[in-house]
């Protein structure tokens, strides 16, 4: 393992004292366009900067899609060819990008939320507004497919993505475009294969199902321009959260089991 990088380490001490400047950023694009393969630490340190910039960003208001425009294609190469050490991270730093806080009103979220969709789409590398939405749609699959991989972390890290994905009102219009996305969610036994090597991931998967019914719930009606929830989906999702990630099936058995 090649130690990391004095550059890298510089950037980290310097915005570990003040917030980072667009120079900061394009410090950390040409390092990360330059890291060896073999520079895997190296690499994890960048991704760590990059998620203190993305916070300081978005807790001074100031962020613009530009400043990210040079590392979101790089996250997005990285996302579709990595050893599943630096995936993991990577998936987890995107979810901090894309995740709206919870607790921020509508009006105030909604600038936020048209900034974070032209980030998902710069993901891609796409150029062009227009292609925005099918762009958009691949990395959401891709993020899919990884949610689906027999490794746990990738698998956990990836399903966490989709959750944060989910605090998004264009979260639940790629919820809905996502052909087969919403019975895989709503099938609770696409998680018992890894629950020997781990605790079980059906609480994460059950909280994305969750997030989303309260997305829709915040936002209904409010940007025209997403796609919502039909009511079916919307009655379907309401029912799983009712019953609980393992179902009250489950549930009743242990009560008669109890009682017996």
């Amino acid at each position: 393992m090649e130690r990391i990088p004095p550059a890298v380490v510089e950037i980290l001490e310097k915005v570990s004292a003040q917030a980072g400047t667009i120079q900061d950023y394009e410090k950390l694009y040409i390092l990360l366009k330059n890291l060896p393969s073999s520079q895997l630490e190296a690499a994890v340190s960048a991704y760590n900067l990059l998620d203190i910039f993305v916070y300081m960003d978005l807790d001074n208001r100031a962020a613009e899609p530009g400043v990210l425009s040079h590392v979101l294609p790089t996250l997005g190469r990285l996302l579709q060819n990595s050893p599943p050490e630096l995936l993991t991270r990577v998936l987890n730093v995107l979810a901090d990008v894309l995740r709206l806080p919870r607790s921020m009103p509508v009006d105030g979220a909604t600038p936020l939320a048209h900034l974070t969709w032209l980030w998902l789409s710069r993901i891609s590398g796409s150029p062009a507004p227009e292609a925005f939405k099918n762009d958009a749609l691949k990395v959401f699959a891709r993020v899919w497919a990884l949610a689906r991989q027999p490794f746990y972390d990738v698998r956990q890290a990836a399903l966490l993505l989709l959750e944060a994905i989910m605090t998004e009102p264009w979260g639940i219009t790629l919820l809905m475009d996502q052909a087969g996305f919403v019975e895989y969610l709503l099938n609770r036994s696409t998680e018992n294969s890894l629950a020997s090597e781990g605790v079980s991931l059906l609480p994460v998967k059950f909280s994305i199902i969750s997030q989303a019914y309260n997305t829709q719930e915040k936002w209904c009606g409010t940007c025209p321009q997403w796609r919502e929830i039909d009511e079916e989906t919307l009655a379907r999702l309401r029912e799983y959260v009712r019953c609980g990630p393992w179902g009250s099936v489950r549930a009743e058995a242990a009560v008669a089991i109890e009682q017996g």
